[in-house]
C-alpha cells in the first residue's frame, strides 16, 4: 500500500516541480495541496452546502419575521385543511399541486388571485400554500388590513410594529420569492391608501415573480370598487398581468 501511494504521488508532480509538498485532508484523504495549489475536497463541498442551507433558512425565517399576518396563519397547512365539500376539495387539489410544481411557477411567473364569497375558507387556502412553499422559499405575507393599520399609525401601536417599517417591506416585496396579499377590497380606502397599494402591487410586478391574492370581489367588482381612487383601473390591470383569477364557490 506505501508503494502505491508513492506511486500515485509521482504521478501527481510534474516534470518542472518534483519536489512539491503534497498535503491531504485527515478526513476524507483527498488532494487540498499540492505545492502551491490549493484544492477544495469532498469535507469543503459538504461544509459550503451545509453553510448555504444555513444562509437560506436564515433568509426564510426574515420574511416571516417581515410578514404581516397573525400568528395563527403559520399553523394553517395543507395538513389541517377541512374538505368540508366537492368545491373545498377541488381547491385543495389545485393548491398543492400548485405548491408541488412551484419551481415551474417561479419560473414562468404564474400567479393567483383568488376570490369567492366570505367565509369559503379564501385566506386559510392561501396560508397553506404559503407555509408549504415557505418550508423551501422565501415568502412574504400581508394582510391589508393590518399593513394599512402599520402605515397609518407610523409603526408605533401596532403589534411588532417596531419590526417594521415600509421601505423594509417593500423591499421585501420585490425580493421575496412568493409575496401573498390577503383580503384585497376590505381595506378603509382613500387616494393615500391606494397610492401605497398600487406602489406595492407595482414594485412586484416589475420584480417578475409570483403573487397570490385572495378577494371577496371579482376583479371587475375590485375595478369598480376602487374607481373612485383608481380612475384608470392601474391596479387591476397590473393584477390582471400577473395573476390567473379563480373562483372559490362555497358549498
Amino acid at each position: 500500500i506505501k508503494n502505491l501511494k508513492e506511486m500515485n504521488l509521482q504521478d501527481l508532480k510534474s516534470s518542472n516541480n518534483k519536489n512539491l509538498e503534497i498535503i491531504r485532508c485527515e478526513t476524507c484523504d483527498e488532494i487540498i495541496r499540492h505545492g502551491t495549489e490549493e484544492r477544495p475536497c469532498l469535507c469543503d463541498s459538504k461544509l459550503a452546502t451545509e453553510n448555504q442551507e444555513k444562509l437560506n433558512r436564515k433568509n426564510i425565517e426574515a420574511y416571516r419575521k417581515l410578514s404581516i399576518m397573525s400568528e395563527k396563519s403559520f399553523g394553517q397547512t395543507f395538513e389541517t385543511f377541512v374538505k368540508y365539500d366537492q368545491n373545498a376539495s377541488k381547491m385543495y387539489d389545485f393548491a398543492l399541486n400548485y405548491c408541488n410544481n412551484f419551481n415551474k411557477v417561479i419560473k414562468e411567473n404564474n400567479g393567483l388571485y383568488i376570490f369567492g364569497d366570505v367565509g369559503v375558507g379564501k385566506s386559510y387556502l392561501s396560508n397553506c400554500i404559503s407555509n408549504m412553499i415557505r418550508k423551501n422559499y422565501s415568502v412574504l405575507n400581508i394582510q391589508l388590513n393590518y399593513y394599512s393599520e402599520i402605515l397609518k399609525e407610523g409603526y408605533s401601536k401596532v403589534q411588532k410594529a417596531k419590526e417594521y417599517n415600509e421601505l423594509a417591506i417593500l423591499n421585501a416585496v420585490e425580493t421575496a420569492d412568493l409575496v401573498v396579499i390577503d383580503d384585497i377590497g376590505t381595506e378603509q380606502l382613500g387616494t393615500w391608501f391606494i397610492t401605497k397599494l398600487f406602489n406595492l402591487i407595482e414594485i412586484r410586478n416589475q420584480s417578475n415573480k409570483p403573487l397570490v391574492i385572495t378577494s371577496n370581489c371579482s376583479l371587475l367588482a375590485l375595478k369598480n370598487k376602487f374607481i373612485k381612487y383608481d380612475e384608470y383601473g392601474r391596479i387591476v390591470d397590473r393584477i390582471k398581468e400577473m395573476c390567473m383569477d379563480i373562483r372559490y364557490l362555497g358549498n
